[in-house]
């Protein structure tokens, strides 16, 4: 009799951990990269330019021709905002209706697809030598994915 208790506690908790669902039964693809660096360059009105000098993400580091890096970030729309890290420390949460810094950072452009969405992103104040650009992102389980790009400035 006891046995057959025992089976059937086991046979029951099998069955109920089966009904719960685990997170990554929910799990969807994620990504995010930086795909590369253009350089940048700012007006006597203000507003900023960009250098057809796009370089990809594959070297290390990236030397630009003017203070002013453009980064292009491509997600999955499924990510929360950004968090921009230069040298290590911490610059400000970016998404496209909430740049929470704009004295650090300038929202070149922006294309948002279906599934994706692609940043090109101009960094204001950085100073010239060699700078890592890192950028993190968390789906809604909390799961982050990271990318950086290493360049020199002027």
């Amino acid at each position: 009799m006891r046995k057959k208790i025992i089976t059937f506690a086991i046979f029951t908790l099998f069955v109920v951990v089966g009904l719960i669902p685990s997170k990554a039964a929910f799990a969807e693809v994620c990504n995010m990269k930086i795909l590369g660096v253009n350089s940048a360059y700012k007006s006597l009105y203000g507003d900023y330019g960009r250098v057809n000098n796009y370089q990809q993400n594959e070297f290390d580091p990236i030397s630009l021709t003017t203070k002013y890096p453009c980064i292009l970030v491509n997600k999955t729309n499924n990510l929360g905002p950004l968090s921009i890290y230069v040298d290590g420390k911490y610059l400000c949460d970016y998404d496209v209706n909430n740049n929470t810094d704009d004295k650090d950072i300038y929202s070149w452009g922006c294309d948002v697809e279906s599934d994706t969405t692609s940043y090109e992103i101009i960094f204001n104040n950085l100073k010239s030598g060699n700078h890592r650009i890192m950028v993190n992102a968390k789906d809604a389980y909390k799961n982050s994915i990271g990318d950086f790009i290493d360049i020199v400035l002027p």
